[in-house]
């Protein structure tokens, strides 16, 4: 893994996974899906299907439990225990939304993110202009890149980021991403009530 973008904002490591079963990984991710009643449709607001990962093993599990070594090895430089949320999400030609965002919250988990990655399964084609790239941004950088199917990509969970649509294109998007957070078991995560007394 390495620095693709460096700057005092953010910063972006790449590498790139060949060890997956491609078809297999996106039969499981449909799946989940299917099988996820929280999963939110398209509509005016929503960039794609997005889906919680609610199903556990074979591929999924798989680069899980990579992107989760790449992390330790190359950021955090030691094993960790972390609080965890990751998600499908799965965009068509049809799907002209989309906006910048950022994955500080974790659904509903009291930890706050600290690194987001996106593994892209599946890329769209017959891309135009700057059809299908992510864009980053703060205050000061901006930075963008097309991924290619089987690349990682992560990143602060505060940096802002927004994927460009693919309408163009008949083959969809499909990406495995995630939040994660280094747990601290010295902290109490529980917040106190406050009373009168």
């Amino acid at each position: 893994m390495k620095q693709i973008f460096n700057s005092p904002s953010f910063t972006i490591y790449k590498t790139h996974i060949e060890d997956f079963n491609q078809e297999r990984l996106i039969t499981e991710l449909r799946y989940n899906i299917d099988v996820n009643e929280n999963t939110k449709y398209p509509k005016k607001t929503n960039p794609g299907i997005q889906s919680g990962i609610v199903l556990t093993g074979g591929e999924i599990s798989k680069i899980n439990n990579i992107v989760c070594n790449y992390i330790n090895k190359f950021i955090y430089k030691s094993e960790n225990l972390y609080s965890f949320n990751n998600w499908v999400y799965l965009s068509s030609r049809e799907n002209k939304y989309s906006g910048f965002h950022s994955h500080t919250k974790m659904d509903i988990l009291k930890t706050e993110g600290e690194w987001t990655w996106t593994f892209y399964v599946q890329m769209p084609d017959n891309l135009k202009d700057n059809d299908g790239r992510i864009i980053f941004e703060s205050n000061v950088d901006t930075f963008s890149i097309l991924p290619n199917e089987g690349d990682l990509l992560v990143f602060p969970a505060s940096t802002k980021h927004m994927p460009i649509t693919n309408t163009s294109s008949d083959r969809e998007r499909i990406v495995l991403a995630g939040t994660l957070s280094k747990i601290d078991l010295n902290k109490s995560y529980i917040k106190q009530e406050k009373t009168l007394f």
